[in-house]
């Protein structure tokens, strides 16, 4: 074994070398950036400053409200979805192909769709006109473009529920069936069927396709630009750092990405760990 080891280091050069040219050393250079004024070294200074700004502590609250609600969304849905599309049925192909279809598209334009679909003079406010249930293009209730998260957390469902329904229906497609046949022939009923035996051999899927789906609503940018009037921390980091009549914009926006970064790093460890020990238990 011992004689082994040198031939899966060798192995692993390529893929170390890739993470710390393209991660690690960019993760550094801002680092090293968000601590300096000028030639100055200020030290932590900008980051113990962020932990009293009302702003960055809007931002954060705002991605985590977003991001919390698009990832129990998705789950549940996508869950129930892939339960659907577990068995044998008469256009399963097409059901298939209409419900992973959303993976293929990108974000962007996710959310341009999500304009089209819910603004104040796209297709459901035209539909509500014609069914006469408004009577002007200003009742139609504002979805997109406000403070509101409604048109981010459907633009991220949209997107997101195929992702874990996938995973999910992947493992239930290699579950054993036989196992809930024995529960309910016991006189187990269906919920708690699901819940004792079905959910446990699915939360690893769960638990890996939502951590995803949790750090990229929390970290992206394009889609609350486009579908949300108030600010995240993607957008603040984005604001920050091309701010080009602010001297501390820059830095202030390398600050901003690595406290991203650690507060990413920090819930992904946590819920890894809960996921972990409740599948252990």
């Amino acid at each position: 074994m011992v004689k082994g080891w040198p031939k899966y280091i060798i192995a692993f050069l390529p893929v170390l070398a890739i993470i710390a040219v393209f991660y690690f050393y960019p993760l550094y250079v801002t680092l090293e950036r968000s601590m300096l004024r000028g030639e100055e070294f200020i030290g932590l200074e900008r980051y113990v400053n962020f932990l009293s700004d009302a702003t960055f502590l809007h931002a954060f609250t705002t991605s985590l409200r977003i991001s919390l609600i698009s990832t129990v969304v998705s789950i549940i849905l996508g869950v129930l979805i892939a339960l659907a599309l577990r068995g044998t049925f008469a256009g399963k192909r097409v059901s298939l192909f209409l419900f992973q279809m959303n993976i293929s598209i990108p974000h962007i334009a996710m959310a341009t769709m999500v304009v089209f679909l819910l603004g104040s003079v796209g297709i459901v406010s035209s539909i509500a006109y014609q069914m006469g249930w408004i009577s002007n293009w200003t009742d139609f209730p504002k979805m997109i473009h406000d403070v509101s998260p409604f048109g981010i957390v459907v633009a991220y469902s949209l997107k997101f529920i195929p992702f874990i329904g996938m995973a999910v229906l992947a493992v239930l497609q290699a579950f054993p069936v036989e196992y809930e046949q024995q529960s309910r022939s016991l006189g187990v009923g269906r919920l708690r069927t699901f819940f004792h035996v079905t959910l446990p051999a699915i939360v690893p899927a769960i638990a890996t396709s939502s951590m995803i789906v949790f750090a990229f609503s929390f970290g992206c940018y394009e889609v609350p630009s486009i579908l949300l009037h108030d600010v995240t921390v993607p957008t603040l980091i984005y604001n920050s750092f091309y701010d080009f009549y602010d001297p501390e914009g820059r830095p202030t926006g390398y600050a901003a990405a690595i406290m991203l970064t650690v507060l990413m790093t920090s819930i992904a460890a946590v819920y890894l760990y809960l996921t972990s020990r409740g599948r252990r238990a």
